[in-house]
């Protein structure tokens, strides 16, 4: 008994080492930012900035969606939503689709590059990111998102468009405390 339990003790070891080096790996990707949850006491104030209308057809893409958890909590709060999660970090899209494996028809992770995304049917758009993705972002999504769409990025604004609205949500000296609104 004894030896099995070392051997579980081993392995679990092993796996968590794998996805440490597959992490960094990830997190030395030029343009990349790393895995930084946001902070859960902002999900209620992001989903509450959509400002997504009952009973419409709406698609949110959350760019870089981390472990899902905007995703899981705009398609509880929005039956009618379907969502699409983009994540290269190959541990952390395991973890988002884990987290909306009950949205099975209504929400879908994508692993890759969030530049790649195809933008032109969304009518939502989250992302919290850093200066230097949404400068290059800016363009791709000045150019995909149609009349109507809304984005919504947590601390980091876009560099050359002004927001059309900007909500204080915490103190300055945390993450997630201003989100910045943007109508297209």
């Amino acid at each position: 008994m004894m030896v099995v339990v070392q051997s579980l003790g081993v392995l679990a070891l092993t796996a968590l080492l794998v996805l440490l080096i597959v992490y960094a790996i990830y997190q030395s990707v030029p343009k990349r930012i790393g895995y930084i949850p946001l902070p859960r006491r902002c999900v209620a104030a992001v989903i509450e900035a959509f400002g997504i209308a009952a009973n419409t057809d709406t698609t949110l893409v959350d760019l870089g969606c981390g472990d899902g958890r905007i995703l899981a909590a705009a398609l509880r709060a929005y039956p009618q939503l379907h969502g699409l999660g983009a994540e290269i970090n190959p541990p952390v899209a395991i973890l988002a689709r884990w987290r909306l494996r009950n949205f099975s028809g209504r929400a879908r992770i994508v692993r890759g590059d969030l530049f790649k995304t195809d933008l032109r049917d969304t009518t939502h758009v989250f992302t919290y990111l850093n200066n230097e993705i949404m400068a290059a972002l800016e363009p791709k999504l000045a150019e995909e998102l149609m009349k109507g769409s809304r984005l919504v990025s947590c601390d980091f604004p876009l560099p050359i468009k002004k927001p059309t609205k900007t909500i204080k949500i915490g103190k300055a000296w945390r993450l997630g405390q201003t989100l910045y609104l943007y109508e297209y």
